[in-house]
Order: C-alpha cells, then structure tokens, then sequence
C-alpha cells in the first residue's frame, strides 16, 4: 500500500467515524437525551453544547440540491469536522449507462437528525400539545366558524 492509499484509507475511516458518531447523536435525540437550541434570528440552525466542545446541524447547499451539514466545534468555536449532504453518479453495473446521481448513505441520517434537532429546539411538542388542550376544552378558544 503506498502513502495515497493510506490517505484514502484514513479518510474513509475518519468518515466511517464521523457516520456512527451521527447515528449514535441521532439515537441520543430520539431517546430525548440531547437538548437542541436555536444558534440564529431565523430558526434554521441548530447546536447541543457540550463542556468543551459542540455540534452544529444546519441546512446547505450542495451542487444546487438542497442538504444538511453537521459541523464538529472545538472549544473555540472553531469547525474540525464536518459531515455533508453529498451525491455520486452511479453509471450502473457496466458503467455504460448515463450516470445517475444517487444520495450517499448518511444524506438520511442527517435528514432525520436536523429534524429532530429542530423539532427539539422549537418545542414542537409542546405547541401540538397547548393547540389540542385548547381543541379539547369544551368552552376551550378553538374558532368554530
């Protein structure tokens, strides 16, 4: 193996490590064991603070698609990783066919992440849960025209 097939091998390793390090962020929210907050005036970028460092999950975009980029923050505030939406041409079995532009496996991860993130930072449950008390109450405020 020489020094280019190492690189790509760390590459891919850090990469594979950023992805389960998403996954596992991912499950933490779900099982409501993480708080997200707002990090902007316009409510589309959210962060979780750790002691010394952070996580950031925003919307980007990525050759003109629409995407998420999750971002690694040092103490500092600095990025030292990011994971981004991303797609490959697939030109099929005999790679003779037009190529088709197919999202990379971890495209759902982030999907999934940022709206939970969102869900989270926003309160969503709570303003679902304050409307149908309202709704439930017999003289609640709900408009019945």
């Amino acid at each position: 193996m020489n020094e280019r097939d190492d690189m790509a091998t760390s590459e891919q390793n850090a990469r594979q490590r950023l992805i389960a390090f998403t996954e596992h962020l991912l499950e933490q929210t779900e099982n409501g064991r993480m708080t997200w907050e707002s990090a902007n005036e316009s409510d589309t970028i959210f962060s979780f603070s750790g002691p010394n460092s952070s996580v950031v999950i925003k919307p980007v975009r990525v050759d003109d698609r629409s995407g998420y980029e999750l971002q690694l923050l040092n103490e500092r505030g600095v990025i030292v990783s990011n994971l981004r939406s991303g797609w490959y041409a697939d030109r099929g079995l005999l790679g003779t066919q037009e190529p088709v532009m197919r999202p990379h496996s971890w495209n759902g991860i982030l999907v999934r992440l940022y709206e939970e993130a969102r869900r989270i930072a926003l309160n969503v449950d709570s303003i679902m849960d304050d409307l149908l008390a309202t709704l439930d109450e017999p003289n609640g405020n709900a408009d019945s025209s």
